[in-house]
């Protein structure tokens, strides 16, 4: 379940004593949840002037402290989240860059795990994690005068407030998941005629992280889950993936044809015997299915078919498939990261309607 959560602004820039003009308005609201969706950003221009605004998730970095542990006195280890160098620009996109007039809202879905990629960032955001949202550049220090980028600056040369190098937010605490209601079933669950016949299992890695499509090799582990040995033959192109991404959605694997396999091919894989193979997605997958940078899930799998070759072997015949998908992180590709413009917001006036253009 989404919760909105409020969030102040702060500024790399504040009022000096010796005349120096404010810093501009902003706020920051973000959409946050512990169950896995993607989250909501808002920046709304809340001052009097419009902005230039740098309208760009991937100038966004999370701060995250996690619960404080029952069992421990020592304080939880704050966790910084931000994406990569490849992935996170040096300045303003020039199509990010969007004018945002006094009340209007740039709002942008974005996926917290691309920046708390990795083991340790899924353990930090759960429910009870402290979170701190920044977006923009960092200074390098608050004692000198900020120096371009800005994340947002006034468009007037007469201007009354100074440009901003960064926005953050008040920090919030991740609530709660709501509890499902279990499923009912309107019959027994089926067990399994004999619980300790031979049967494939297969797992892939949690994270992966890659420069570039091209160097997506993915390696998954097919294991003998059974108490028994099978006869079985395996091979790496019986392995498919199941893609979900900036993309969309995919299917990456063999045709369906089966062959024929003789019977010197098939040998037996003992009871919680293992075999790994390594495959680059690339040459497996639908043409520029990574090509865009970004968060990927691929979920691994496994259809071994050729039992049917001659019923008398006995050999083995069934799919699995990974519990869990592989996050993916792809840093580079040939396509872009965003292919749509930023959208933003206008401010209603008093009698409801968008207020007028400049």
């Amino acid at each position: 379940m989404l919760r909105l959560l409020p969030l102040l602004a702060a500024s790399v820039a504040s009022p000096s004593a010796n005349g120096a003009l404010p810093p501009a308005s902003m706020t920051l609201e973000v959409m946050a949840t512990t169950e896995g969706g993607p989250w909501k950003l808002v920046a709304t221009n809340t001052g009097d002037e419009p902005l230039r605004f740098a309208a760009d998730a991937r100038l966004l970095s999370l701060e995250v402290t996690p619960p404080a542990s029952a069992t421990s006195k020592k304080a939880p280890k704050r966790l910084s989240c931000v994406l990569p160098s490849a992935l996170r620009p040096e300045s303003i996109a020039h199509d990010r860059a969007v004018i945002l007039r006094p009340g209007a809202s740039w709002v942008e879905a974005f996926d917290p795990t691309l920046y708390c990629f990795g083991a340790e960032g899924s353990k930090a955001l759960v429910s009870g994690a402290t979170v701190v949202a920044k977006l923009g550049f960092p200074s390098p220090s608050r004692t000198k005068t900020p120096t371009p980028p800005f994340v947002a600056e006034p468009t007037r040369l007469d201007a009354t407030v100074s440009a901003l190098k960064e926005v953050a937010s008040e920090p919030f605490v991740l609530a709660e998941n709501e509890p499902h209601a279990p499923a009912r079933s309107a019959s027994a669950p089926a067990t399994e005629e004999d619980p300790k016949a031979p049967k494939l299992a297969i797992t892939a890695p949690a994270h992966l992280d890659a420069p570039d499509d091209s160097a997506v090799v993915l390696s998954a582990t097919v294991r003998n889950a059974g108490k028994r040995s099978m006869l079985v033959h395996l091979r790496r192109d019986q392995l498919f993936f199941d893609v979900e991404g900036p993309t969309g959605l995919f299917r990456c694997g063999p045709d369906e044809a089966v062959r024929a396999v003789p019977r010197d091919f098939f040998s037996t894989f003992a009871a919680d015997a293992t075999r790994s193979f390594s495959v680059r997605l690339i040459e497996v997958c639908p043409r520029d299915t990574f090509a865009r940078p970004g968060l990927y899930r691929v979920r691994a799998g496994i259809a071994v078919q050729d039992g049917g070759a001659d019923p008398r072997w006995g050999a083995y015949e069934g799919v699995a498939v990974a519990k869990e998908p592989t996050l993916l992180r792809v840093q580079g590709g040939s396509g872009p990261f965003y292919v749509t413009p930023p959208l933003v917001i206008e401010a209603e006036s008093a009698d409801g309607a968008d207020a007028p253009a400049d």
